[in-house]
């Protein structure tokens, strides 16, 4: 009988380990949010040194040439679950009624010097949409870039430069749009549908490793609320070593053509790098 039992408690033993090699072949370790990986970095607030909230005329100053309809679209107003302070009202509505543009919402760039010889940064914030908010139209949010000429950004393909903005598609589902050298600018679709929630807030963080120049060894990854919805690798990002991670491009709005009159808001956002 001892016999016995000694020969049965080998056999789990062994079937435990056969299961855990197993397993850990099957089974991809789960990625911690970037935030909780990176180093404490910058944040960008929407509030002056006294903690009133800022005027669209101040955000504007604190932007670089790249910018527009911060005067006429945004404001800084209080957050209504008073988690934090202030945030960044957007209206996406046209820059300019008088000319006809499709460009709508608001668009700048935060770029902190510090950042410039980064490997891989995190950028975290939070976003509302309303419960009415439609998704008719595709729409961009904050994403981080990297270029010596921030112009590039807005270009499909880039010469040496690239974007990645969080944004919702025209069903509704969460992805990032892409711009790369020799791309043609992509959406990039997580591996299951990820659907965009409307009227509560959702924590955005998203990951950028740059890619060794002239491999493609570099990485995406994107979080909805602390879940991790993609996880892109291979990627060549950038061509030459000039090409760093420059900073956060803040666009909110439409991507193509004006859908419904529409608010977003957003959290100050916060800038990791390593």
């Amino acid at each position: 009988m001892n016999s016995i039992l000694f020969n049965m408690a080998g056999g789990a033993v062994l079937l435990t380990v056969v299961g855990y090699m197993i397993t850990s072949f099957i089974v991809t370790p789960a990625v911690l949010p970037c935030t909780q990986r990176y180093p404490s970095g910058f944040q960008l607030t929407f509030d002056t040194s006294d903690g009133k909230p800022l005027h669209a005329v101040d955000l504007q100053a604190r932007s670089g040439s790249r910018e527009w309809g911060l005067l006429n679209n945004a404001k800084v107003v209080d957050r209504a679950d008073k988690s934090s302070s202030h945030v960044l009202e957007v209206k996406l509505a046209p820059v300019d009624e008088d000319e006809g543009t499709t460009q709508n919402g608001v668009g700048f760039t935060w770029q902190p010097h510090e950042i410039a010889n980064a490997t891989s940064a995190c950028l975290s914030y939070s976003v509302f949409l309303a419960d009415d908010f439609t998704f008719k139209e595709k729409g961009v949010l904050p994403g981080l870039f990297g270029a010596s000429d921030v112009t590039q950004i807005d270009e499909l393909s880039p010469d040496d430069a690239f974007a990645v903005r969080v944004g919702w598609g025209q069903a509704g589902d969460a992805g990032l749009d892409v711009r790369r050298p020799a791309s043609s600018g992509y959406w990039e679709t997580p591996p299951r549908k990820t659907m965009w929630p409307v009227g509560r807030w959702v924590n955005i963080e998203q990951e950028v490793k740059l890619n060794t120049p002239g491999q493609d060894d570099g990485q995406l990854r994107l979080w909805f609320n602390g879940v991790l919805t993609i996880d892109r690798g291979g990627l060549p990002l950038r061509k030459s070593a000039q090409s760093e991670l420059t900073g956060v491009v803040a666009d909110i709005g439409y991507a193509r053509t004006i859908s419904a009159p529409a608010h977003v808001r957003v959290s100050p956002f916060l800038l990791q790098w390593q």
